[in-house]
Formats: structure tokens, sequence, C-alpha cells
């Protein structure tokens, strides 16, 4: 059943995107290893993340940071370290 002009309440722990390509960007298959990772381990750290998903901490920083921006997860400093955590589980995607 299509839903046409009507409007839909999103839960507040859904991100909805326009742009399928933004998308495509956001759910690299790397990101999504960090995401299913940070959901199934609840890592305290990044370097922990980086240990789990064994890549390099660089790279797991850049790809958070970006995850960050899009509000998909949130990144809480305790101390030095600093913990990955999963702000939205929903991505409603438009197809134009």
């Amino acid at each position: 059943r299509a839903i046409v002009n009507e409007e839909i309440d999103i839960p507040d722990n859904a991100i909805v995107v326009t742009d399928p390509r933004l998308a495509k960007k956001m759910l690299s298959k790397k990101k999504i290893e960090l995401i299913e990772e940070i959901k199934r381990s609840n890592p305290d750290s990044q370097k922990e993340l980086a240990q789990k998903t064994k890549r390099k901490k660089q790279a797991v920083e850049r790809d958070l940071r970006v995850l960050e921006r899009l509000d998909i997860i949130s990144l809480e400093k305790r101390g030095r370290k600093v913990k990955p955590k999963i702000e939205k589980e929903i991505l409603v995607v438009g197809l134009c």
C-alpha cells in the first residue's frame, strides 16, 4: 500500500535522508560494519572499536566523525577515551 501526500510521524531514533546519493555515502560497507559493531559490543573507546573491526584507529575515527556529523552516532568523551554511541536506529531514504 503506497502512502501518497500523507504526513507520517518520524520517531526520534530515526533519520530521514531525501537524497539517495547521500544515503549511499552514509552507508558505506565500512561505516555499516562500525555501526553493527557498536550495537553488538558497545565498545568503551574508538581504539577498542578499531581493534574489534581490525581497522586502523585513524580510519575508524574518520568514519565515526562522519557518522557523528550525520547524527547517526554520538561521541562521548570519558577522560582520555571517546566512546561511540548509536543515536539513530532507523534510516528513511527518499527515492527522489
